[in-house]
């Protein structure tokens, strides 16, 4: 083989390994775009402590607002889309009717963990954390939830939590509850993004 064709030879196969590695790293990133500010507006928001048996708290209200983070710009899967800083929560009650209050704290990242099928995308909220104040017993709550979110309608749907009760809880009723530190809490219902005026739906594109 003449130094000319072994040049060339080397030259394409560089090439290839370039092209690979390229769409390797293309497969593994994604781009949001839209917003820039988002507002999740949850419906049939129920918070269920799971080893407490029936206890559980539902809101009417269950709003989290926040932003695109850097829209139009590329990040591997595992970094955050958006981040969520405000949550606006009315008309709580708790299984035994009681009025209750959830207050929570920011910053919850939605993050992108994969490729999407079709237009639903998986992701993990993290950092989440909120307080749950109810007749006589006052709880505070952390961890994350995974769910499907899918740019066409919008919609997060939460499929899976890992969130427990992260503090102990405080209050004469707690232990008549079988409320306590270290217990999961579940999370159902649904959140549709209702962009504020001035921005547009979260996009998401490989």
């Amino acid at each position: 083989m003449s130094i000319l064709r072994r040049v060339i030879v080397s030259a394409l196969a560089a090439m290839a390994v370039l092209m690979g590695g390229s769409s390797a790293f293309a497969m593994s990133t994604y781009t949001p775009g839209g917003g820039p500010d988002v507002n999740f507006v949850g419906t049939g928001v129920t918070l269920d402590v799971v080893v407490a048996g029936p206890y559980s708290n539902s809101c009417a209200q269950f709003d989290l607002a926040g932003d695109v983070i850097s829209p139009g710009m590329g990040r591997a899967y595992g970094s955050a889309a958006t981040a969520l800083t405000g949550l606006t929560a009315a008309g709580c009650v708790d299984s035994l009717g009681f009025p209750s209050t959830v207050v929570g704290y920011p910053t919850w990242d939605v993050v992108v963990t994969g490729p999407a099928s079709g237009s639903s995308w998986p992701v993990t909220v993290e950092s989440v954390n909120f307080t749950v104040a109810t007749a006589g017993c006052t709880f505070d709550v952390a961890g994350s939830f995974s769910g499907l979110f899918n740019t066409a309608s919008q919609t997060l749907l939460p499929t899976s939590a890992t969130m427990e009760i992260s503090s102990p809880p405080s209050g004469f009723v707690c232990p008549i509850l079988g409320v306590a530190m270290g217990q999961d809490v579940d999370i159902s219902g649904a959140f549709t993004n209702v962009p504020p005026s001035g921005s547009g739906p979260i996009t998401i594109v490989p």
